[in-house]
């Protein structure tokens, strides 16, 4: 048993065409609300748990408290997740490819491989070259079909608050399906609202960490948020999570990225994004990226040997500052200060010249001033009392 909303707009834009014009058909109204357990939103999302109408929405009682939706934002309500799909299955009315993509896309977010598969197999009768369903396919197969040397992913059993033992199913990823479905509906928007640009790290940039296109409302929307599930799991330390590399990058400690979140909800987005990743770590996803590296003081570490050539510490010869010969002079340098072989000395001339010195100073040098002192005469015409020599 089922209800579908009157005021609704569905998760996929191509979905709700086909079902806005079969509500009439599905809606039962003899249908006792007690009996609904799953509530469906425009977007996806599934709650659980007992349903009962309130003002302008519908209450959800569960077991840690309760949530209300309105009217408006729900899509489908039913008795189970099964009936669920079936609501959402009878209400299309001829539908295509896309519908039907959309919808097994939605049935494998749910962990509904079976009908995941049949729509999937739908789709490509009608279009059987969709590479998209056929990757589709490939993968519902691959979980419904896995190879007998795989490592299937382990189970863990939950308490839950009520004291009952509950299964918990995990996704290819390690994750269980809870944290699964918060990646996709929670992180992984989150992500592609803050960096998911095409300068930064969308389809069109030049970094490593490309985040696909998975929004809802497009073919490819499970598969790509797979991809970007495994690429994020690449940047979480499952050793520190508080320390992976996703969350260094977020909050500015590289210089070279700016902090990701900032304004008035930035600290709220990022302890949402940590509280997921210590989530995922405990569940035994991310990468092992070793202890921080450390040198123990107590340790010597011994320096690499140099390359063959000069020596690192300079012979005393080689440190001889430069000395004035008076006999010649000229500058002399040490041995082998400039590369030059032992005993071979390179003389460079003075460059004071005191011709070129009197000859702007004076206007003449020192051989004309020689001259003019036998005359008794300067340039001028007045005795010279100034002369410099060598």
């Amino acid at each position: 048993m089922y209800r579908i909303s009157h005021n609704t707009i569905p998760f996929r834009i191509c979905l709700f065409v086909s079902i806005a014009f079969a509500l009439p058909q599905v809606v039962s109204a003899q249908q006792a609300i007690s009996d609904l357990n799953v509530i469906v939103l425009h977007d996806g999302r599934v709650f659980n748990g007992q349903v009962s109408e309130t003002a302008g929405g519908y209450r959800i009682d569960r077991t840690n408290g309760y949530v209300i939706v309105p009217f408006e934002k729900v899509l489908v309500t039913a008795g189970t997740l099964i009936e669920a799909y079936e609501a959402m299955r009878d209400s299309l009315q001829r539908p295509s490819a896309e519908d039907h993509i959309a919808l097994a896309e939605w049935c494998l977010d749910n962990q509904l491989l079976r009908q995941a598969e049949s729509q999937t197999a739908k789709a490509l009768a009608l279009e059987p070259l969709r590479s998209d369903a056929r990757a589709l396919m490939k993968r519902i197969d691959e979980l419904l079909h896995p190879s007998p040397n795989e490592e299937m992913p382990r189970e863990s059993v939950i308490r839950t608050a009520n004291g009952v033992l509950v299964r918990s199913e995990r996704t290819s990823a390690g994750l269980t399906r809870e944290t699964n479905q918060e990646f996709v509906r929670t992180i992984q928007p989150l992500l592609q609202n803050s960096c998911g640009n095409a300068q930064c790290h969308g389809i069109s940039s030049q970094n490593l960490f490309v985040l696909r296109n998975a929004r809802r409302g497009i073919s490819g929307f499970s598969i790509a948020s797979d991809q970007n599930l495994d690429l994020v799991l690449s940047l979480v330390n499952a050793r520190d999570p508080d320390r992976s590399p996703l969350l260094e990058k977020i909050n500015g400690s590289d210089p070279m990225h700016p902090p990701v979140f900032q304004g008035r909800l930035g600290t709220e987005h990022y302890l949402t994004l940590l509280s997921w990743i210590r989530q995922a770590a405990q569940q035994g996803a991310g990468e092992d990226f070793g202890p921080s590296p450390s040198i123990a003081m107590s340790e010597p570490q011994r320096l690499p040997d140099p390359e063959r050539g000069r020596p690192l510490v300079p012979s005393t010869a080689a440190t001889t500052s430069a000395s004035f010969d008076s006999s010649s002079e000229r500058v002399r340098f040490p041995a082998d200060s400039d590369g030059n072989p032992d005993g071979q000395r390179r003389e460079l001339p003075d460059p004071f010249d005191p011709d070129e010195f009197n000859r702007e100073i004076h206007g003449f040098t020192a051989l004309e001033s020689g001259r003019r002192e036998s005359d008794g005469t300067s340039p001028s015409g007045k005795t010279q009392e100034v002369e410099l020599r060598r």
